[in-house]
C-alpha cells in the first residue's frame, strides 16, 4: 500500500521535527543562564571595585579631617603664647591633647582602610583573571549553542520541507485523512503499528482489540483502517 509508505515516512519526519524543536526549546533557557553567569562574574568584580572607590573616598575625607585638625591644632598652639591666666592656658592645652587624641584615631582608621583597599585589590585581581578564564569558557559555550541552534534549525527546516514533499504526493483522499488526523493529534503519532497476541490484534497506542475484518481487509491492503477507540491509522 503505497500510502501507507509515504505516511509511515511523513510520520518519521513529523516525529523527528517535533524532537528537533523541543531540543530547539530548551537552548534559550540554557543561553540565559550562561548570560546569567556571565553577569554575575562582572557584577562580583564590579562590586569589589566600587568597594575600594567607596574606601578611597572615605580616606581621603578622613585625611581632610586629620589637615583641619593639625590645622586648628596650629592656631590653638599660637594662642598659648597669648592666654593671659592659667585656666585658659589649661583649657586650650587640653583642647590641643584631645584634638590630638582625635586625629590618632582618624589617622588608624585610614591605616585599616588602607590595608581594607590593599586586599580588596588583591582579591580584585585574583578574581579578574579567573573570571576571564571562566568568561572565555562560557563564551565558547554559547558560541557552541549557537552552533548547535543553528544546525536543529537546519535540520527541522529540511525535516519540514521533506514532509510537505511527500505529502504532495498522496491522494487527495489519504491527504484529508492525514490533515483530519493531524488536526486532532498535533502533537502525536498518528499512526499505530498493530501487535498480536492469542490470534488477537491489539492497537499499540491505546492497547484496544481491533476487529478480525479491519486486520484482514489490512493484510489484503484494501484500504486505510483507523482504530475505533484513539483513531490513529492502523498497520501491521
Amino acid at each position: 500500500m503505497p500510502d501507507l509508505s509515504l505516511l509511515l515516512a511523513i510520520e518519521e519526519l513529523d516525529q523527528k521535527r517535533r524532537e528537533i524543536d523541543e531540543r530547539l526549546k530548551e537552548i534559550p533557557a540554557r543561553r540565559e543562564r550562561l548570560n546569567a553567569e556571565l553577569a554575575r562574574l562582572d557584577r562580583s568584580l564590579s562590586e569589589k571595585e566600587q568597594s575600594i572607590s567607596v574606601k578611597e573616598k572615605s580616606i581621603s575625607t578622613l585625611e581632610l579631617d586629620c589637615k583641619t585638625s593639625q590645622t586648628q591644632e596650629a592656631d590653638k598652639k599660637v594662642k598659648l603664647n597669648s592666654v593671659k591666666t592659667q585656666k585658659e592656658y589649661d583649657a586650650l592645652k587640653e583642647e590641643i591633647e584631645l584634638a590630638n587624641a582625635e586625629r590618632g584615631k582618624l589617622e588608624e582608621k585610614i591605616l585599616l582602610l588602607m590595608d581594607e583597599i590593599s586586599e580588596l585589590k588583591n582579591l580584585v585581581k585574583r578574581d579578574k583573571q579567573a573570571a576571564e578564564l571562566k568568561k572565555k569558557e562560557i563564551r565558547l559555550e554559547l558560541d557552541a549553542l549557537a552552533a548547535t541552534e543553528k544546525a536543529l534549525q537546519d535540520q527541522s527546516q529540511a525535516a519540514n520541507v521533506d514532509s510537505q514533499t511527500r505529502l504532495q504526493a498522496l491522494p487527495e483522499d489519504a491527504l484529508r485523512e492525514y490533515k483530519k488526523l493531524r488536526a486532532a493529534l498535533p502533537e502525536g503519532r498518528i499512526l499505530s503499528r498493530l501487535s498480536a497476541e492469542d490470534n488477537t490484534y491489539y492497537c499499540s497506542a491505546c492497547n484496544s482489540p481491533v476487529s478480525h475484518q479491519i486486520v484482514i481487509n489490512m493484510k489484503k491492503r484494501l484500504s486505510l483502517s483507523r482504530c475505533d477507540i484513539c483513531h490513529r491509522l492502523l498497520y501491521l
